[in-house]
């Protein structure tokens, strides 16, 4: 008898406890990877052999499976919540880096201007750009000063 995902992942919600950095995320993620990986080949084993090297009985073997699966779900559930939790904080980090610079990161316009601003100190900097870049640098100028934000300062070339 077998449960729906959806019930595991609401359990594995409740115990889920979201970690304290960004990478403690990335240690927990990489753990959990393991984890399913050595599962499934488990799982793919079907000469399942006690401690004592006795091959396992068929219901021992559909216990373990069983036990084996459930594993398996709450491990891929809380796969699934950590990976949702480490995509919420990185979004906010880079919202919060891009206010910091005066940058509104909901906002394309202002995303365009701080790109281009970007491209012209790379630019100013000298750094060579192909051609093919300042052509889309170009572009953006256009668009900041004739497009529908046309009210902002677009970089000027120096």
């Amino acid at each position: 008898m077998s449960a729906s995902p959806k019930y595991f992942s609401n359990r594995a919600a409740k115990s889920y406890v979201p970690p304290a950095s960004l990478e403690e995320g990335e240690r927990r993620r990489l753990e959990l990877v393991d984890r399913l990986s050595e599962i499934n080949i488990q799982l793919g084993d079907r000469n399942k052999m006690t401690i004592d090297g006795r091959r396992v009985t068929s219901d021992e073997y559909w216990g373990w499976r069983q036990r084996a699966v459930i594993a398996k779900r709450y491990a891929e559930a809380e796969l699934q919540h950590l990976k949702s939790w480490m995509k919420e904080q990185r979004r906010a980090r880079t919202a919060d880096q891009a206010r910091s610079l005066d940058i509104d990161p909901t906002s394309p316009e202002s995303l365009l201007l701080a790109a281009a601003n970007v491209f012209q100190r790379l630019r100013s900097d000298g750094v060579e750009v192909d051609p093919e870049e300042v052509a889309v640098f170009d572009a953006i100028k256009d668009y900041l000063q004739h497009g529908p934000c046309a009210s902002r300062e677009p970089p000027e070339e120096r």
